[in-house]
């Protein structure tokens, strides 16, 4: 299936008769792709961390094709998209594409589904809440043990 194919599929598989995303579908999409082996995800997906004085810097990249389940944060956060492009799904809203040089403002509680339309990167920049790449994703996430680098340990 092409990348398209597969956008247009699951644009159907999420959106409602109201053109906003579906909760239920969304929830059961979410859970079956947490139940998959992550060896394929884990290998589409890098990332970087980058511990400064106040803050925490999270750059992840990730190939065309890559579907990402975001974990909850806890916290308002903003994604700046420095290359590439992905469409994002949020419970309850329109999906929207982010392409380089846009940025997706997130309010606390925040969940997302994105799929990866081209290779992209994207940064996060939290006030540090630790000493360590750890302590700060328990602090910020909600489900931090389902983040990407911790699945497969």
């Amino acid at each position: 299936m092409s990348i398209e194919q597969t956008h247009t599929a699951l644009e159907q598989l999420l959106t409602g008769p109201s053109g906003l995303v579906d909760v239920d579908e969304y929830n059961k999409l979410e859970l079956k792709l947490l139940s998959i082996d992550h060896d394929s995800a884990t290998n589409s997906v890098t990332l970087e961390h980058c511990l400064m004085d106040t803050l925490y810097i999270r750059t992840m990249h990730a190939k065309a094709g890559t579907i990402i389940v975001g974990a909850t944060c806890k916290v308002d956060s903003t994604v700046h998209v420095t290359k590439g492009a992905l469409v994002v799904w949020y419970p309850e809203q329109e999906s929207s594409v982010a392409a380089e040089g846009d940025y997706i403002v997130s309010p606390a509680g925040t969940r997302r589904i994105g799929y990866v339309l081209e290779d992209c990167t994207w940064v996060n920049v939290y006030a540090k809440q630790g000493q360590t790449v750890e302590e700060n994703e328990d602090n910020l996430f909600v489900d931090s043990k389902l983040l990407i680098n911790r699945r497969n340990k």
